[in-house]
């Protein structure tokens, strides 16, 4: 008995099998749908896919795929897999509630439910006090609320447990200008300049500290150090011509502020002549 010749079109093009013929039109027709839909449909509609057809019957599969949702910024439906991993693990199993608190936290956070967002957070520091990613969540919350005396006391726990934290400090400075503590702010920005002496944010952050206090000449001298480190730092420009509006210099700060909306055009919905008129 011979040798089969080889089909060299594959196992769907068999002669005189029509059947099979229109099958393999079909799947391919449908291969070439499926990697349409692929290119087509954004990540985002498939987490939401993933969310409905693959419901998971563990606490480990609903955190798991809240993470997922999560990192798609469906906040809303991850926030729901996290209550209901929640509700299925052990008191005992710190660990795994920890890290859904966190998460659910996290998301109200995202979607500015600021008040939600400490309350799941306050309970996962009650479980793990000593991470400090706990606080960085809850002193956001805080900030954005106004509550900054509440705010700086969860930075600084974090800087206890992380001392000299590059966030920490940044954010803790920003906070004690918000308190009037403008000393205590550049004691914080002076130290980050320190250990960044190549980072032009923190010089631009003991301008504005300088500019809060109404020493225009001195905020324009550190705005001026941060332009030569960044000479593309649009927020330095831009708050240099402000400082220079309020020393009634207009021609010097509409140029500063042209150039500060060249670099960074979102920066024309903000205007400072308008505001001090």
């Amino acid at each position: 008995m011979g040798k089969e010749p080889h089909n060299i079109n594959g196992p769907y093009s068999v002669p005189g099998s029509v059947g099979k013929s229109k099958w393999r039109s079909r799947y391919n027709l449908r291969l070439l749908l499926v990697l349409m839909l692929m290119v087509a449909i954004p990540w985002s509609a498939v987490a939401i896919a993933f969310h409905w057809y693959r419901t998971p019957n563990t606490a480990d599969g609903f955190r798991d795929r809240a993470l997922q949702l999560a990192k798609c910024r469906k906040y809303r439906l991850a926030i729901e897999d996290y209550s209901k991993a929640l509700e299925m693990y052990p008191k005992y199993h710190k660990e795994s509630r920890s890290l859904c608190e966190f998460g659910r936290a996290g998301s109200y956070l995202e979607l500015g439910d600021n008040v939600s967002a400490i309350t799941y957070i306050s309970k996962t520091i009650e479980m793990e006090p000593q991470n400090p990613d706990n606080y960085v969540v809850r002193a956001t919350g805080y900030s954005r609320l106004g509550k900054w005396h509440k705010a700086l006391e969860d930075w600084n726990k974090r800087l206890e447990l992380i001392p000299g934290d590059t966030l920490a400090l940044s954010m803790r400075a920003r906070v004690l200008c918000e308190l009037n503590d403008y000393e205590g702010a550049l004691a914080d920005y002076h130290a980050l300049r320190q250990s960044h002496p190549s980072d032009a944010k923190y010089v631009y952050g003991c301008g504005y500290v300088y500019f809060e206090q109404a020493d225009y000449p001195s905020a324009i001298e550190e705005f001026n150090s941060a332009i030569t480190m960044n000479p593309k730092y649009a927020d330095a420009y831009f708050a240099r011509g402000h400082a220079r509006f309020r020393l009634g210099e207009t021609q010097a700060a509409s140029a500063d502020r042209e150039k500060a909306c060249t670099l960074e055009p979102s920066l024309r919905k903000k205007g400072y002549f308008m505001e001090d008129n």
